[in-house]
């Protein structure tokens, strides 16, 4: 979990955390509602259940990673 203040920050630490999800053995990252799994990365960014607006600039808002305890 990352608190960040900015929501652009937001977004570019979850896109980063997904671009190097294969180097980091992240198998998901979410992030304001929206959630992308290694297991499903063909469908992109999706809604997850309990979908939640992006934060107001200067709300803190936190980006979740999870990642596998041991590397393929």
């Amino acid at each position: 979990m990352y608190p960040v203040d900015e929501p652009a920050t937001a977004w570019s630490l979850a896109l980063w955390l997904v671009c190097h999800a294969t180097a980091l053995h992240a198998t998901s990252v979410a992030f304001a509602g929206r959630q992308w799994s290694s297991a499903k990365s063909d469908q992109g960014w999706t809604r997850t259940s309990a979908t939640a607006p992006a934060p107001a600039s200067g709300e803190t808002s936190t980006v979740a990673v999870m990642v596998m305890n041991e590397p393929p």
